[in-house]
């Protein structure tokens, strides 16, 4: 599809020097793009409909490490540069690391300086959950956007 985009555009590039058969020549990409996209849709629908999930084992390899990149977005809320915030949880994921433990750990067995401005009970308040639920903007992870999205996507289709 992408190479048969390209062989449009440089159709259409040379359109003021021959109009008329340039754009007999426009078809066959066109309609090559439409079926290349029409089969893939057919085998994404076949992959989608066959997925299945087991959500205990996805709930049990979640650990709180993937929580460094909200810990430092809790702090670029409070008005931290990213770079002081990104550098304050590489400090803390790095102690994590070295003591063997996760960063929850790592936070509640450092002092309150050196993980300052976070404090370890909101460290220990983060979860996974509390991440994706933060994320209400368009294209989100949060509920509420997935569903404003499928309603667009419903009223779209229909």
């Amino acid at each position: 599809a992408v190479g048969d985009l390209v062989s449009l555009l440089l159709l259409i590039k040379g359109l003021p020097s021959s109009y008329q058969r340039d754009l007999q020549e426009d078809k066959p990409p066109l309609w090559r793009i439409a079926g290349t996209t029409r089969a893939s849709v057919r085998a994404m629908m076949v992959g989608v409909e066959g997925i299945r999930f087991n959500k205990s084992k996805m709930e049990a390899a979640i650990t709180d490490d993937t929580l460094a990149t909200e810990m430092a977005d809790v702090l670029v809320t409070r008005g931290l540069a990213f770079r002081k915030a990104y550098r304050i949880v590489s400090n803390l994921a790095r102690e994590a690391r070295e003591r063997d433990c996760s960063l929850k750990d790592a936070a509640c067995a450092l002092s309150e300086d050196a993980i300052a401005p976070l404090t370890v009970e909101e460290v220990s308040e983060l979860t996974p959950q509390g991440a994706i639920e933060r994320r209400t903007a368009l294209g989100g992870t949060a509920k509420s956007a997935i569903e404003i999205q499928f309603s667009k996507a419903r009223a779209l289709l229909a």
